[in-house]
């Protein structure tokens, strides 16, 4: 359920939403992060996850990790020509009152 939160607040295309599920401790740079998401927000339209699903999961008290495999489309504004991926990602995240911040993003592409 975290996973699919943090996925819908991104294609929601709110910057400032989306940053407010990615942990301050975030592993790597989080202004280059924030950077990249803000890039696609500004090349493309409609995105939308579908496919999520988990593969492995590691619960803890304060932080859990999951690993699945996601499916994407998106719109380029440009071209107007509709966008896929696959891929697989790890989250690990950690917990924040209640709810679940990202800490960590591995993923085989784009998933940002």
């Amino acid at each position: 359920g975290a996973v699919k939160e943090i996925l819908n607040t991104y294609a929601e295309e709110d910057i400032f939403a989306f940053m407010k599920k990615v942990s301050l401790n975030f592993k790597g740079t989080r202004n280059e992060f924030e950077n990249n998401a803000r890039a696609t927000f500004d090349r493309v339209d409609a995105i939308k996850y579908e496919g999520i699903y988990a593969s492995s999961f590691v619960p803890g008290e304060k932080s859990l990790e999951v690993t699945f495999r996601w499916q994407r489309r998106w719109r380029v504004y440009a071209t107007g020509v509709e966008e896929t991926a696959q891929g697989t990602a790890l989250f690990r995240l950690e917990k924040s009152g209640d709810q679940w911040l990202l800490l960590e993003v591995r993923e085989t592409n784009p998933l940002f």
